[in-house]
């Protein structure tokens, strides 16, 4: 009788835990079979180089990780922020340093990322673009003149995202609750104060105001001449 409710209470439990691989596993792109990091947190940090956006990427793992899939993991950024990267290099900690764990680390470069005058950080393509992995850091050392507009703390049934800043660095830490999205539909970057959004089809707005300003002019001066002309009629 023990033997038969021991035998019981572990087929139970053995089906509890495939439930729950299931659950987890069904939360995820059936097709990633890529490493994960045991929930621990990998980082992206975000360093501008001009004014325009262009800037410096490092991408760290908190483990190895095959160069292939770092080299996915960036053409999926690509892919998602439809930016231009170049300058892709992937490191391990292993080969410069013995004392350190070994880590993976890949470094590239994007042009018009961060634009300093739009006040926007593009965090919604990133999160998306490293969707596989559970927990994300998503650091911008940003340029003095940078103007920040943008998102801050944020959760649905996808995400939890905790925002904070320290002088001019802006720090997203995020906690994927779910894998199974393809976009969460962030906030965006609002028009700066004052100025509202441009809109297509206006470039020829200015038309009608000159147009009706050489139309008065154009009044004035025919009013004018055919008084001078009725004047001089007069005096002969």
């Amino acid at each position: 009788m023990i033997h038969r409710i021991i035998t019981i209470t572990v087929l139970f439990i053995a089906l509890v835990s495939i439930s729950i691989s299931a659950r987890s596993a069904s939360n995820r792109s059936p097709s990633d079979n890529r490493t994960t990091t045991a929930g621990l947190p990998v980082q992206l940090l975000v360093v501008p180089l001009d004014e325009w956006g262009t800037a410096n990427f490092a991408l760290t793992y908190p483990m190895h990780i095959p160069t292939e899939e770092a080299q996915k993991d960036v053409a999926e950024i690509a892919a998602r922020a439809y930016w231009r990267i170049s300058n892709i290099e992937v490191t391990n900690s292993a080969e410069t340093s013995s004392e350190k764990a070994e880590m993976t680390s890949v470094g590239f470069v994007a042009e018009y990322a961060v634009p300093a005058r739009s006040g926007f950080l593009p965090v919604e393509p990133l999160i998306v673009a490293l969707k596989r992995f559970d927990s994300v850091s998503l650091i911008f050392a940003m340029r003095p003149e940078f103007q920040f507009r943008g998102l801050t703390d944020f959760e649905n049934e996808f995400v939890k995202i905790n925002f904070g800043v320290n002088g001019a660095s802006y720090t997203y830490n995020v906690r994927i609750k779910r894998h199974n999205f393809d976009k969460l539909g962030l906030p965006t970057a609002p028009p700066p104060q004052g100025q509202p959004a441009p809109r297509a089809g206006k470039s020829g707005s200015l038309f009608w105001p000159l147009l009706l300003s050489l139309i008065i002019g154009a009044g004035v001066w025919f009013y004018a001449y055919m008084t001078g002309k009725r004047r001089k009629a007069n005096r002969e």
